[in-house]
């Protein structure tokens, strides 16, 4: 989950922030008067740092393309969890 605040209500509710960011996954947008801030967690960030070295990496991405156009793809829409 995403959500706004502002940093007053940020500081002062900043332990569930940070619990719910842990636990949950949510990433907050900290609105300041000097521009913005967004917190989420240390596994949140490595993946996204993750998902963009991964998507630098020409060969991978035609290799992901090439998968997805495949007989063998299946959508994730389409899993039956």
């Amino acid at each position: 989950m995403s959500y706004n605040t502002t940093m007053s209500n940020a500081q002062a509710n900043f332990e569930k922030l940070i619990h719910d960011a842990l636990t949950f996954g949510n990433v907050v947008n900290i609105a300041t008067d000097q521009g913005n801030v967004i917190m989420l967690s240390e596994q949140e960030y490595r993946d996204l740092v993750l998902t963009l070295e991964v998507e630098k990496n020409p060969e991978f991405v035609k290799s992901l393309d090439e998968a997805r156009n495949s007989d063998d793809w299946t959508d994730e829409s389409e899993v039956i969890w």
